[in-house]
């Protein structure tokens, strides 16, 4: 009796240790699968993406997508059958964390969830990382006008490589809607410009907006400016219709002139007529 308990607490301890051991697995939509070893990653590490049920002899992109943003990690070939594997590096500004590792091609595409070993602040499983835009827009002296939005998180830091749309606000018959003019991405210091050549002036209101990228949710902000100069969109042509009406006028007074001329004139003709023929 003992040894059989010896036995069943040997075959317990030998699945929990195969449990701890089991890497992280994720599924597609569709077959796709990716798996990734180890499930913990720090900055710099090395990771296996081991794929299946991909299209057979077709690219594939490795990426990680983090908190700040999606970073690609390489590419691999599938073989006939649609399986890979592929071999890289943890980029070494990951985040702490959860993050995940893409595999993707065509349409086709697999994740799977890893854990950061970082000191940043830990975002939440399935939560996204608070964003805010600061955004102002002026108009130069050359006529155009700058555009300028800076995308930071909840603690202040810039986000990079972030795609900002700017849009401008206009009604027509009692309908406001929106009017994109230009796109830009962060920079290192989370800043965005761009620049937007106004067609008509006056009061304006311009939106900036990140539309969320990675574990980031999206965010934006007002700004309104005055437009002095500007250049229209269309500019009449002078036509012959133009040049016609201009003339109208002149060319009706010398028509008329010459009707009355000739009316005056045959009258004259008629009174010498009838003076001659009544001469003694």
């Amino acid at each position: 009796m003992s040894h059989g308990r010896t036995i069943g607490n040997f075959v317990l301890v030998l699945l929990l240790s195969l449990a701890a051991a089991v890497p992280t697995i994720a599924l597609a939509h569709g077959d796709s699968e990716i798996t990734v070893r180890p499930s913990a990653l720090g900055a710099g590490d090395d990771l296996t993406v081991l794929g299946e049920g991909f299209e057979g002899e077709s690219e594939v992109t490795i990426s990680l997508n983090t908190a700040a943003g999606s970073n690609q990690i390489g590419t691999v070939m599938t073989d006939e059958a649609g399986t890979f594997r592929f071999e890289g590096t943890v980029p070494s500004d990951l985040p702490a964390g959860n993050s995940e590792i893409r595999a993707t091609s065509g349409e086709d595409s697999a994740v799977a969830r890893i854990t950061g070993n970082s000191e940043a602040p830990v975002v939440e499983d399935g939560a996204l990382a608070v964003t805010s835009v600061e955004f102002s827009a002026e108009q130069e002296e050359d006529g155009h006008v700058v555009l300028t939005a800076t995308l930071t998180d909840a603690t202040g830091q810039p986000v990079a490589d972030a795609p900002v749309h700017f849009a401008i606000l206009t009604t027509l018959l009692d309908v406001t809607g929106e009017v994109t003019v230009a796109e830009a991405t962060t920079g290192a210091d989370g800043v965005a410009e761009a620049e937007y050549e106004p067609t008509f002036g006056g009061a304006m209101e311009a939106v900036a907006r990140f539309e969320g990228v990675g574990f980031y949710e999206e965010s934006e902000a007002t700004a309104t400016f005055e437009v002095t100069q500007f250049e229209p969109a269309y500019v009449s042509e002078s036509s012959p219709l133009g040049i016609v009406r201009d003339w109208a006028p002149l060319a009706v007074g010398l028509v008329v002139l010459g009707i009355w001329s000739t009316f005056g004139f045959v009258i004259y003709q008629v009174f010498r007529v009838a003076r001659a023929g009544g001469a003694p």
